[in-house]
Order: structure tokens, then sequence, then C-alpha cells
């Protein structure tokens, strides 16, 4: 094998390993978002018992704040992993 057929060899393997591992990081990033979102939809829409919530009962403000915390605690899931 030539210099010039082992560099263009290696330059063909660095691309491969970049779109490959580009590809799988895309693919996990992905699967966190999920996961977050999950985790924020059952904890909002519903009580710590598990059941759903009865929204015409809860004060607004509260809507807010169950919000803020739901939101906050899946932000440091998310930092956590990444």
């Amino acid at each position: 094998m030539s210099q010039s057929e082992f560099i263009e060899y290696s330059r063909e393997m660095e691309e491969e390993l970049y779109s490959q591992t580009h590809s799988h990081l895309n693919k996990k990033f992905k699967e966190i978002s999920s996961f977050a979102t999950e985790v924020f939809r059952k904890k909002f829409w519903n009580t710590e018992s598990g059941l759903p919530r009865q929204w015409n009962r809860v004060e607004e403000s509260e809507i807010e704040r169950l919000y803020k915390d739901y939101k906050n605690e899946v932000i440091k899931l998310i930092k956590i992993v990444s």
C-alpha cells in the first residue's frame, strides 16, 4: 500500500467513524428528549399518587408552580445525563 493509498484509507475511516458517532449521538439525544418529556408529562398531569389531576380544582398559581417545578426537575435530569 502506498502512502497516498494509506492516507486516503485513513481519511475514509475517519469520515466513517465521525458519521457513525454523530448518528449514534443524535439518536441518543432524541431518546433522552423523549424520556424527559415522558417524565414531565407523568408528573405534571398526574398527582403524586399517580391519579390524573382534576384541573378544575387546581388554582392557576398552583398550575404555574407545578409546571415550573417539573420543568426544572426535567432540566436537572438532562444536565445529569449530558
